[in-house]
Parts: structure tokens; C-alpha cells; sequence
């Protein structure tokens, strides 16, 4: 039995390059990754497992454990109750020592260079971002989302009980871990996570990578970003890379050989040179695809009450 289990409640269809997703969890044989869906997984590996749950069903299971009414309309807002997934899940969760979540807009590189034996063994939450946390299997940690200790964010019940899509999952308890008292391995740096509004990969909070020309690299289950410095190719491996609000064509033929991302596509996997990074990594200042579709959440937001509720929180 794996130690760790990392579970996905998933609606709709598939990312294009989902197969690079499940390449990259099966090296990943130590961890179990668990799928709450309706949806299908054909050549799985065999770390990979299906919960089959509508999303009917699932709301109805979540709001099982509660005595007021949540409001969840839509896959999306899913996000908000991920903390709630071992509570929901615990017979699944009994035999492992820690249990998480993530996204599928990624691809991974191997865990274990990065969350250690040590690591698991000192912390008892690994990483902030909701595309991949870690948390010890504990009754106190597994329910840390119920505390009202949390400062100016959300509570479990204000987060709950409205339509808006609060990132649960990635504030409250994420910010007070010395105030709830556990300990909090973040580590920002272990990870690529892309800034969706710059065409060249930006990534936030990486040690010693001040946005060159770069391409991320996968091979042999190994991922790493490969960038540009005095026209010289330099490597720093990575646990996986986040393609959030980011379109991205699969057109990778031999997986097996392994493959890059470019700004804008998955390719096959050829030598790295710096020609070819800084020909793959061009500045782009009018990136439309962006700017439209942060028009249309900004837009969003003011309809749904994000906006007047984050100015309110301004003053809690």
C-alpha cells in the first residue's frame, strides 16, 4: 500500500494532453491518484483509479455531512470543498498515511526527488497551491477547514453556503498554519506554476529562473525547465508544471520517448539546444487569448459578488 493518496473530483470532458498527464503519474508508482467522475480512463495505469460518482451524486455526499444548505452549482466550485474529501472518502483513506488533491492541467515529474521520506515524516501539509497538497491522514488535520481561526479569509460555512468560488482550498487554513498549529511545508520553488497572462513561460516563485527563453522538458519521467543564460542551455528539474488558463495543442506522436512544452503546444521530444529554446520562447506583449478570457472572469466576478465580498473582507 502507497502512503500517499491524491484524489481529483473531475466534470466535463478531458484536457487534450491528459494522456501526457497519466504518463507522468505512472512514474509516480508510489503515490495512488483517484478520480471522483462519471467519465472514463482508458489505459490507465495501474495507480490510477475510478470513484464513479455523478456530480448529483457527489453534491448530494457532501451535503450529507452538513446541517445547513451548501451551494454547489457547478463542477467548478468544487474547489471550494476539496478540504472535505477525507471525510467523504475515509474508508478509501483508512491504510494511508497522508491523502491530497490536485489538477489535471498538468504534468508531472517524480514526487520523490522533491517530498522526501524526511518531508513526509516532518510536516503535516505539503504545498499551498490547489494543484497539488499533501496533508498527514489525522482526524485533527482533516478537519482543520472547520476552524474559525482564519483572519480575514472565508469560513468553511461562509465558503459553503454561497455560489461564489471562494479558493477554499487555497486560503483560510492555507495562511494560518501557525495559528492552528501544524506544521506547513510550502516550497513554492519545487514547482513550475505558469503565469497565464506572459505567452513566454513565466514561472512564479522558481530559485534562479528570472523568465529567460525556456521550455519545459519531460523525459524518462523527469521534468525540468531547460533555459537560456549567455547563449548556454541550463536545467533545473521540477516536481510538475502548471498549465493553468493556458490552451495548449498535444501534438506529441511517441510519448514513450518523451516530449516538451513550448508556450503554446506539446512536442515531441527533440535535443535541446539554445536555438531552439529561444526560437520556442518568443515574447509576445499581445497575448489576445489571455486578455479575452480575463475579461470575461473580471466580468464574471462583478455579477457573482467576488468583488464587493473580497472589498468587505478588506475591513473584517
Amino acid at each position: 500500500m502507497n502512503k500517499v493518496a491524491l484524489i481529483c473530483c473531475y466534470y466535463g470532458k478531458w484536457p487534450n494532453y491528459f494522456d501526457l498527464w497519466l504518463k507522468g503519474a505512472e512514474y509516480n508508482s508510489d503515490y495512488d491518484f483517484y478520480f471522483v467522475t462519471d467519465l472514463k480512463i482508458p489505459n490507465k495505469p495501474k495507480n490510477v483509479h475510478i470513484i464513479n460518482y455523478t456530480f448529483s451524486e457527489l453534491r448530494e455526499k457532501i451535503q450529507s455531512f452538513f446541517d445547513f444548505k451548501i451551494k454547489l452549482l457547478r463542477p467548478y466550485k468544487l474547489c471550494d470543498f476539496r478540504f472535505v474529501q477525507a471525510n467523504l472518502f475515509s474508508e478509501l483513506l483508512t491504510n494511508y498515511e497522508f491523502w491530497g488533491f490536485f489538477d489535471i492541467d498538468t504534468v508531472l515529474g517524480k514526487f520523490n526527488h522533491f517530498i522526501s521520506p524526511y518531508i513526509l515524516n516532518s510536516y503535516d501539509k505539503i504545498y499551498e497551491q490547489g494543484h497539488l497538497q499533501i496533508i498527514r491522514n489525522n482526524e485533527k488535520m482533516n478537519n482543520l477547514f472547520k476552524s474559525d481561526r482564519i483572519g480575514k479569509f472565508d469560513t468553511y460555512r461562509e465558503a459553503f453556503t454561497t455560489r461564489r468560488v471562494c479558493h477554499f482550498d487555497e486560503a483560510g487554513i492555507v495562511a494560518c498554519d501557525k495559528e492552528l498549529g501544524f506544521r506547513f511545508y510550502k516550497h513554492p520553488q519545487d514547482m513550475a506554476d505558469i503565469d497565464s497572462s506572459s505567452f513566454r513561460f513565466k514561472c512564479f516563485a522558481v530559485k534562479n529562473y528570472n523568465y529567460p527563453p525556456s521550455v519545459i522538458v519531460w523525459k524518462d519521467g523527469i521534468l525540468y525547465i531547460a533555459f537560456v543564460v549567455d547563449n548556454k542551455v541550463k536545467y533545473q528539474e521540477i516536481d510538475y508544471a502548471h498549465f493553468q488558463k493556458r490552451r495548449m495543442e498535444n501534438c506529441v506522436i511517441n510519448i514513450e520517448n518523451g516530449f516538451i512544452a513550448i508556450p503554446n503546444k506539446f512536442i515531441d521530444y527533440q535535443e535541446i539546444t539554445a536555438d531552439f529554446i529561444i526560437e520556442n520562447s518568443p515574447i509576445n506583449y499581445n497575448y489576445k487569448e489571455y486578455k479575452k478570457a480575463s475579461r470575461k472572469m473580471q466580468f464574471r466576478k462583478l455579477f457573482d459578488g467576488t468583488v464587493p465580498h473580497r472589498i468587505k473582507l478588506l475591513f473584517k
